[in-house]
């Protein structure tokens, strides 16, 4: 996260780069449309000392605004140097889900001090979150095993519809970009300039490119591709998840005199996953280390590596059984 910042402020400091992100789609509300800002005392995650935070009404469904409106929350940092400020910085740290308050209005996130003194640092909350109006969901737990496994999409959704039927389909980039613009004309910005990581490069990028010429400077960290959301968004940071996990049980293998969990990752691994097993009910299904000729069962290490290699290959298939 520090390269965030760092190149923050180089990145504020030059030419804006062109982004080339299919813009999702949803009706914009009119050109002229300002909508009246409420300003109202900051939530507790904003401690900055002259934060200002408010609200504006926003169509629930922008190519439909006759299908009622929600209230859109923001919180506005004003430049320390009103004399050096340069514009105002829409920022979302990311999730979907990240509290915008806390990234653009706390006093622990590291902004630099150039940034802080020259930008307005703004954050939208993301329409469902508390702050903005908020989705409310009940717990989706169920009796039934394989259901939350194959259909936890679809448990939460209907959770979620339960208690504010219609708005989870609202919860989209179209419409999450489009409150950022509406905020923008609110604020009688002409230009915003624009930091995101994570799901905010695609909020990011998705309105620099659809409305470019309200687009400064932008910086895109820890970038997503538009076309992996989402399932293919997990799937694709699984390997890196997997690797950092074998690292640490290769670490603490090598330090069983300390530890007393296993001198090989896999032996590390097992009591790892009993002990899931033992406070979860249920063994993980994370692809375990490769085996070594340490881990060959009493009486087969004869089979020295060629075996060690062929518990590795059966591994996951292992795994997703003791799961089942």
């Amino acid at each position: 996260m520090l390269s965030f910042y760092s190149k923050l402020t180089a990145t504020l400091g030059t030419a804006a780069v062109a982004i080339g992100v299919t813009a999702p789609i949803a009706t914009a509300a009119p050109q002229d449309t300002k909508p009246a800002i409420s300003w109202e005392d900051c939530p507790e995650q904003v401690d900055v000392a002259n934060a200002e935070c408010g609200r504006i009404d926003v169509p629930t469904y922008y190519d439909n605004p006759q299908a009622g409106t929600i209230s859109v929350g923001f919180v506005r940092v004003p430049a320390a140097k009103p004399s050096a400020r340069r514009g105002a910085l829409f920022t979302n740290p990311g999730g979907p889900s990240g509290d915008a308050y806390g990234w653009a209005g706390n006093s622990t996130i590291p902004w630099p001090q150039a940034v802080r003194d020259e930008w307005d640092t703004i954050g939208v909350q993301p329409r469902g979150l508390p702050g903005s109006t908020p989705v409310k969901c009940d717990a989706t737990a169920t009796s039934n095993p394989l259901q939350g496994s194959l259909q936890v999409g679809k448990l939460t959704r209907d959770a979620c519809e339960k208690h504010t039927p219609g708005y989870t389909n609202s919860l989209t980039t179209a419409n999450t970009l489009q409150d950022w613009e509406m905020v923008r004309r609110a604020l009688g910005e002409e230009k915003i300039d624009i930091a995101g990581t994570s799901y905010g490069t695609y909020l990011g990028s998705a309105y620099a490119t659809k409305y470019p010429e309200h687009t400064g400077k932008v910086l895109l960290d820890s970038g997503m591709s538009p076309k992996l959301a989402w399932n293919g968004i997990f799937a694709s940071q699984q390997r890196g998840y997997e690797k950092g996990l074998h690292d640490l049980f290769g670490f603490i293998a090598k330090n069983d005199a300390k530890y007393h969990l296993g001198t090989t990752p896999l032996q590390v691994y097992e009591k790892w996953s009993q002990k899931v097993a033992r406070e979860a009910g249920v063994r993980p299904t994370v692809l375990p280390p490769n085996a070594k000729i340490g881990d060959l069962p009493p009486g087969l290490e004869f089979a020295g590596q060629p075996g060690a290699d062929i518990m590795t290959a059966t591994g996951p298939l292992r795994v997703q059984a003791e799961f089942l």
